[in-house]
């Protein structure tokens, strides 16, 4: 479960885990749901590439169609390049779900996505 804004308190841990959750934080925002160009999203991802760290948690908002038609092929292509492979957070938990469906009090679904993460190839 990933927490909105990063903010979570005990009493979240505590729910997330009553559920079987395990709170996941992300260590890079593009700040993609903001109105940066395109541009400027990709000198963000470049520049955490450009760090060579041995993982990154992305945090990613497909709210553009220049987001999922325009960045993240541009993100997945630079990420491989340089020595990336590309897995979910549900891989590096031990192959947890991806998804989870918890009934609200109104007994309406609400769909929980976990990020997806990026590791360099150990290979």
């Amino acid at each position: 479960m990933s927490p909105p804004w990063e903010e979570y308190n005990n009493i979240v841990r505590d729910v997330s885990g009553s559920h079987g959750q395990i709170i996941v934080l992300w260590d890079f925002d593009c700040w993609d749901a903001l109105a940066l160009s395109a541009e400027e999203v990709k000198q963000a991802y470049t520049h955490i590439i450009s760090q060579h760290l041995k993982s990154v948690l992305m945090l990613n908002h497909e709210t553009h169609d220049r987001i999922a038609f325009d960045i993240i092929p541009f993100v997945i292509e630079q990420f491989k390049i340089n020595g990336y492979r590309l897995v979910t957070v549900s891989e590096c938990l031990g192959g947890l779900p991806d998804y989870q469906r918890v009934k609200s009090r109104g007994e309406t679904d609400v769909k929980i996505e976990i990020a997806r993460s990026v590791s360099p190839d150990p290979h």
